[in-house]
């Protein structure tokens, strides 16, 4: 059915117009349901056939609605993006790229800028999103596990959308594996969690001593980097210093890695910020591990030879770092498939029990969200493609689960439906 007619509404962080994603290619005009405009005036932002509203809420003033973080347009892409053949992240995992509900019109509330989301933002968001009309809401948007419902804006603002026959869909939270780390926990709303796909974009590290653990990266320099040569490993946290061990930018001011492969450990600063500051430091790659909790390794789009790696294996990758005189390479294996367990849940979904729902289960539903390629606001990686409207990224979160679940919302459970479900159908059925 693919949606048809059906307008999801997503309140993030704005969008991407002009990607191919948001193409209207053979888009019908928006609904006769529909009652919004296009945008605020004055603000530059075009609508076309599949993006038909773009607003921004800051503090009592509507600013651009254009997408400068990424994340709302990578929710946006998951749920509804049109079909693109060729999508890949530099290079891996390239095939075709499509939303749950690629011929849905989109509805875009933006509220959530450089220092944060604000309630008021929120809530004045979703009030619009019900005038214009929408048919269901996304609302990716973080909120913490011990706020009380009448304290958290996504249930507030639901509660109006449900009266009015609109599903409202948010992510369960990325603070697990932690127990009652839950968030979105209203009965009203669908809370989806996220788990993982059998796909890898597949690296491997290769010791000096000949052992191997796989990792992920996005980035694979096949034709740049020489995996035949080993390089010598260089850990900036073996003197004890935190920042320096995370491989935080300014805490490697003073350091040169010329020619080695360097150790990070995960946390305070994007993966990707890593590598920038280790590739000005002259380093030929990096390995970084996880913390024992952390059971998924990512595929970022790295500017610098890279492997993510489990914490078993960056354990084993420390000691041998640490008794010999170490050396390593990276080795790149493209895109895999058939990795198992999957789906398994990804260690960053918050788990319950809920601590302010009275224990009532969530989350909901689980859904894909662990290395989801969707639509990017700008170039990745360190050979940016001329053609920036062609941009994907992988991401990984609750909020690329909810965005599946948004776009699953079929018409048949819609007011306009000839035979529509009530919200508690819907959540039953999800």
């Amino acid at each position: 059915m693919m949606s048809n007619g059906m307008v999801i509404g997503i309140i993030d962080t704005g969008i991407k117009p002009g990607h191919p994603s948001f193409s209207d290619y053979h888009m019908p005009p928006a609904p006769p349901t529909w009652k919004g405009n296009c945008t605020t005036p004055g603000s530059g932002f075009v609508c076309n056939d599949k993006i038909i509203s773009g607003k921004a809420f800051s503090g009592g003033t509507h600013p651009s609605p254009v997408d400068t973080d990424g994340h709302g347009t990578h929710v946006a892409s998951i749920a509804a993006g049109r079909q693109v053949n060729g999508a890949s992240v530099l290079g891996t995992a390239k095939g075709v790229s499509s939303g749950m509900a690629p011929k849905a019109h989109l509805a875009i509330y933006k509220v959530c800028f450089v220092k944060g989301c604000a309630d008021a933002d929120i809530i004045a968001a979703i009030d619009q999103a019900i005038k214009d009309g929408v048919d269901v809401i996304n609302m990716s948007i973080s909120c913490s596990p011990t706020a009380p419902l009448y304290a958290d804006s996504v249930a507030l603002g639901s509660m109006a959308a449900i009266q009015h026959g609109i599903v409202a869909v948010s992510s369960a939270g990325n603070e697990g594996p932690k127990t009652n780390s839950l968030s979105h926990c209203a009965p009203w709303v669908i809370a989806a969690g996220a788990v993982s796909t059998d796909r890898r974009a597949t690296s491997k590290v290769e010791l000096g001593d000949g052992r191997t653990f796989n990792g992920q990266t996005a980035y694979q320099p096949v034709n740049t980097f020489d995996s035949s040569k080993l390089y010598p490993l260089e850990y900036p946290g073996k003197n004890g210093d935190a920042n320096a061990s995370c491989c935080v930018p300014n805490a490697l001011s003073n350091m040169n890695f010329r020619g080695q492969i360097v150790l990070c450990n995960p946390g305070i600063v994007k993966d990707e910020e890593k590598g920038k500051a280790l590739y000005a430091r002259g380093a030929e790659g990096m390995i970084i591990f996880n913390w024992p909790e952390q059971g998924t390794t990512f595929s970022r789009a790295h500017v610098i030879a890279a492997s993510h790696v489990n914490y078993p294996d960056g354990f084993d990758i420390y000691d041998y770092f640490f008794k010999n005189n170490a050396t390593a390479t990276l080795r790149f294996f493209d895109t895999e498939f058939g990795f198992m367990p999957s789906p398994s849940i990804g260690y960053l979904s918050s788990r319950g029990p809920s601590q302010m729902n009275g224990g009532l289960i969530k989350p909901d539903v689980l859904a894909p969200g662990i290395n989801i390629l969707a639509a990017w606001h700008k170039d990745v990686g360190p050979n940016p493609n001329p053609m920036a409207t062609h941009t994907f990224d992988f991401d990984s979160g609750t909020s690329m689960a909810a965005a599946h679940v948004t776009g699953r919302q079929q018409r048949s459970s819609l007011p306009s439906s000839p035979r529509p479900r009530t919200q508690c159908q819907v959540q039953v059925a999800s």
